[in-house]
This record gives C-alpha cells, sequence and structure tokens, in this order.
C-alpha cells in the first residue's frame, strides 16, 4: 500500500516535512452512516497485527475479536481502507497528515471461513476521513458480515509495497522504506479496544540497526527470543497520535514487487507462524529516531542558492566598487610618481 505522510506546518508543500508513498494500511473499521445504530454495539475486544518487514516490502496479518453484547445478530457492511487521508502526530507542535492508496493480496476470513469483498469508492460521513485533495476519492475493500451475541473473529491478510517512500524536511529528501499502521480507525467502534498486541519480526538480513525512525518513537520492546518488536496497550480508544510510522533501509533500486505478490500465500504461511511465535513475549522498551529525521545536504544547498539569489549582485556590485576606488587610487599615485 502506498502511503503520503505530510505534517501539516504551514509551508508551500514542496518543503513541507514528511513521509510520501511508503507501504501502510488501516486497521479493520466500520463504514456505512446507516449501520451507525451498531457503532456503539460491536467492540473490538482484542486487537492483533503481526507485520514482517522485508526489504521492499511488508506482509501484515491483522487479527481483530469482535464482541456483539446484545442478544440479537446485527448485520452491517464493513470493510479495510484501500486508500485514504488521516493525520498522525510527528510531535507536540506539528500534525502529519497520511496519504496511502493500494494494498495487494487481500485475505479475509470470519471465524475461519473466506469472505467475499469488493472495492468501491468512499461514501461514508465519517470525519476521520476525507477526500484526497490531489488525487482521487479513498477506496475500501468492504463486505456485508453478521455478529452474532458473542465474539466472531476477522482475520485479515495483505501485503504492502514499502520500497516506493521518500521522506522529505524543508528541501532534503531520502529513499528509505517507509511502513504505516493506522490505528485511529478503531476508534469507530464501540470504545475501547478492550488489548491489543502490535508485533513486527524483521526478515531478509535486517536487523533493528536498520530501522530509521519509528513514531511513536518509545512504544516498543526488543525481544530476542525470538527476535522481534512488539507493543501492547489496553483499554484504547485511539486517535491519530497513536498511528505507526516506520522507517526502515534503503530503496532497493531493481525491486520486483510482482514477484513479490504472486508468492502471497507463502508469505501469509510465514507471518501465520510468526503470529503464533509472537505470543506471551518479554523484552526491553527501545527507543528510536523520528522517522521524519533526513541529513540536511538539501536544505544547505538550497540556502547556498537563496544566498546566492538575494545577496549574489549587491556583494559582487560591492567587490567591484572597492576594486575599482583600489585600481583608481593606485592609478593617481603613478601618476605623481611619473
Amino acid at each position: 500500500m502506498a502511503l503520503v505522510l505530510i505534517p501539516a506546518l504551514g509551508w508551500a508543500n514542496a518543503a513541507q516535512p514528511g513521509l510520501r508513498m511508503a507501504g501502510g494500511m488501516g486497521g479493520f473499521t466500520l463504514l456505512f452512516p446507516e449501520d451507525s445504530a451498531s457503532y456503539q454495539i460491536i467492540q473490538m475486544q482484542e486487537e492483533q497485527v503481526s507485520i514482517q518487514l522485508y526489504p521492499g516490502f511488508a506482509v501484515v496479518k491483522g487479527s481483530y475479536w469482535m464482541q456483539n453484547t446484545t442478544p440479537d445478530t446485527l448485520n452491517m457492511r464493513t470493510g479495510y481502507p484501500v486508500n485514504a487521508h488521516f493525520s498522525t502526530t510527528r510531535n507536540s507542535s506539528e500534525l502529519a497528515e497520511i496519504y496511502f492508496d493500494e494494498l495487494y493480496k487481500l485475505k479475509v476470513l470470519i471465524n475461519g471461513e473466506p469472505v467475499t469483498f469488493e472495492k468501491k469508492a468512499f461514501e461514508a460521513d465519517d470525519p476521520n476521513i476525507h477526500f484526497y485533495a490531489h488525487d482521487q476519492p479513498p477506496a475500501w475493500y468492504i463486505w456485508t458480515m453478521a455478529f452474532p451475541p458473542g465474539i466472531t473473529l476477522i482475520e485479515v491478510y495483505f501485503i504492502v509495497n514499502t520500497n516506493e517512500s521518500t521522506v522529505s524536511e524543508g528541501y532534503n529528501r531520502e529513499n528509505p522504506n517507509g511502513f504505516i499502521y493506522v490505528l485511529e480507525t478503531g476508534s469507530s467502534w464501540k470504545p475501547p479496544i478492550g488489548k491489543g498486541f502490535v508485533s513486527v519480526q524483521l526478515m531478509d538480513g535486517l536487523s533493528v540497526d536498520k530501522i530509521k525512525g519509528v513514531s511513536p518513537d518509545s512504544i516498543f520492546k526488543y525481544s530476542t527470543a525470538p527476535d522481534f518488536l512488539f507493543y501492547q496497550f489496553s483499554n484504547l480508544v485511539p486517535d491519530h497520535e497513536d498511528n505507526l510510522v516506520i522507517t526502515y533501509g534503503n530503496k532497493l533500486p531493481d525491486f520486483n514487487f510482482e514477484q513479490i505478490i504472486a508468492q502471497a500465500e507463502t508469505y501469509f504461511s510465514r507471518v501465520d507462524g510468526f503470529a503464533y511465535l509472537s505470543e506471551d513475549p518479554n523484552g526491553e522498551l527501545i527507543v528510536f529516531p523520528s522517522p521524519f529525521d533526513v541529513s540536511g545536504g538539501g536544505n544547505f544547498m538550497v540556502g547556498v542558492i537563496m544566498f546566492v539569489a538575494l545577496y549574489g549582485l549587491p556583494i559582487l556590485g560591492t567587490l567591484f566598487l572597492i576594486l575599482f576606488v583600489l585600481w583608481f587610487i593606485r592609478r593617481r599615485k603613478n601618476k605623481k610618481k611619473g
């Protein structure tokens, strides 16, 4: 899935910091206003998200235990965002906007049974989701499902492309891999999310020192047996500050993403195994830099260019005048000597 993060700082677009075109996804959520009578009845009792980060892509399994607290079966349309516009916080003074536009090989199971879904433009009146300002309206994969009394398990698998990311700050640009999980979409269910577990495993030679930045920066613990990052929460009503952003590694110049998605079932089997292994971990808290940080070479060059543009001609004129005065004085002295 592609995404764009553009922190809103009041600068021109070309200078705004942010992460563009990273692989990402939003949480399982309600969609349609006509189903709003059920919004405060169905609760996400538990959310478990297992993420395997590879060079150039990520494989995701999301498991959601939904509880219907009434004696009646409730039918409604639900789904996963294909593209949308959300907000996240870079720090206490900077708000980031997130745009993402695709995920691949989506597979949905309800209580272990596959579900047929469709892709369509977003139509609900959800204040958390807006139309693209620059491209197309948000699209969703949606399906109609029944929530009988008690617990219903929804499992979702998909692959996202993380290789097309650009991190920008001012006029600086870098190209790490980028991933996002939009946790705030879970707030549309009956609050709070009872408990949650997000785990991240680094694959194919990636290691923790290859992670360039995470937001929020200090939510993950690091487990070494097995080797992965994890984040646990309870009784959470998520908002934009809870959205997860990870940048890692570097852009692969000859990346064949089509070859990856052709092996989707193999990757889904691997993430299934990881989801099982990552239960009940122990680990130490680890703090990461901001995923928006980039080197300052671009801003330096822009500064030089702007300085020359603003002050170059006056400085050259002043130098020319000084040289002319010195030449004139020297010429007069030479004449007097003659």
